[in-house]
């Protein structure tokens, strides 16, 4: 056996042919009984390096590395030390596992202090996602990426941020509709996406294009309008820009009356008629109508007016509304505006100013 003395009987001078002969054979069986026995585990005792040269073991069950680093600087060499696993190639040393895990910031997928840390990317089979967890492995944390693509069907969805975007925003989900469809908005003081259906959505917004409702408009009072009234002017007036108010200047008394038909819709209200009246004598009143047409019939009814005093002066004139009547179909309303009998306008009498305020 490998490192054992057997002790053989060796001939020596002195010795009869036949003692010779007797010790040669004595000393061949022991030699052929040590070489035919199994060579054991302990009788093994390498203390220096075991060149295969470049031949493969082959028929090994297992390897058991010990800790340390013989060999480790050497490209090719694999190594177990305080317990993970490391090998070497041409650049130095790589780290294979880390605490019971594959070490998978070897291949720069991830790195930073994701080892220190003990983070952990996890797949859910049964979501068929992928969870990002921050230390500890426990609690889920931030992803932060260029832009995500997101895959449909038959197309994708990019998200990202627009170059325009100068300064770093903040958007949480706070609130969906619960059913059906319903509008959503950002609340930059809550930094937050909010819709109307669980959040009043009450920060004024500016439209600058054309806003299509197909639906109509709910909201409080039915929202509420107000227009000036481009003027149509007639035989026996002018126009002229006095005071910031488009006026009509009546040029003879034979100008009896004025009306300006008001856009509106079935279904609004109108809630306040407005007009600048200029008198430069006192002989007249000029009187402000609020009316409405028929277009089916012809009838003609008139909702509410309001006069000026007989008195020389500028005087705003008013038509308020309690309770306004909703127009209904084949109904032309309009604002009226006449003069005092049969004398009509005076000469040098100015209207203007008109407008009117409606909910929808």
């Amino acid at each position: 056996m490998p490192g054992i003395e057997l002790n053989l009987p060796i001939p020596s001078l002195s010795d009869t042919q036949t003692q010779v002969v007797t010790k040669t054979a004595q000393a061949l069986t022991a030699i052929d009984a040590d070489l035919a026995a199994p060579v054991l585990p302990s009788e093994i005792n390498i203390n220096t390096a075991l060149p295969f040269n470049g031949n493969a073991a082959t028929n090994v069950g297992y390897i058991t590395f010990g800790g340390g680093t013989p060999g480790g600087t050497i490209p090719g060499a694999i190594y177990y030390n305080n317990g993970e696993w490391f090998v070497v190639d041409s650049t130095g040393t790589i780290q294979i596992t880390n605490g019971g895990q594959l070490n998978v910031a070897v291949n720069g997928g991830i790195g930073g202090d994701y080892i220190a840390v003990s983070a952990l990317l996890s797949y859910n089979s049964a979501g068929s996602k992928y969870i990002f967890f921050g230390a500890g492995g426990s609690t889920i944390v931030d992803v932060d990426v260029r832009k995500v693509i997101l895959e449909g069907t038959s197309a994708t969805v990019t998200l990202g941020v627009d170059a325009s975007l100068v300064a770093n925003k903040v958007v949480n989900f706070k609130s969906l509709p619960t059913s059906g469809v319903g509008l959503v908005a950002y609340d930059s003081a809550a930094t937050a996406i909010v819709d109307g259906s669980t959040v009043a959505i009450t920060a004024a917004t500016t439209f600058n294009g054309l806003v299509t409702l197909n639906g109509g408009y709910i909201g409080p009072n039915h929202g509420s309008f107000t227009k000036e009234v481009p003027f149509t002017l007639g035989p026996g007036v002018t126009t002229a820009n006095i005071n910031t108010f488009d006026l009509i200047t009546s040029t003879a008394a034979v100008w009896m009356w004025h009306s300006e038909p008001l856009d509106v819709a079935v279904g609004d209200k109108i809630t306040t008629v407005l007009a600048r009246v200029v008198k430069p004598t006192g002989v007249t009143t000029i009187t402000v109508a609020l009316k409405k047409r028929n277009s089916l019939t012809g009838a003609i009814t008139t909702i509410q007016t309001s006069s000026t005093p007989t008195g020389a002066g500028t005087y705003d004139v008013t038509i308020s509304i309690g309770s306004p009547t909703a127009v209904a179909v084949r109904e032309r309303w309009y604002i009226e505006v006449t003069g005092d009998g049969a004398s009509g306008f005076g000469t040098g009498e100015q209207i203007g100013g008109l407008s009117y305020t409606w909910t929808a």
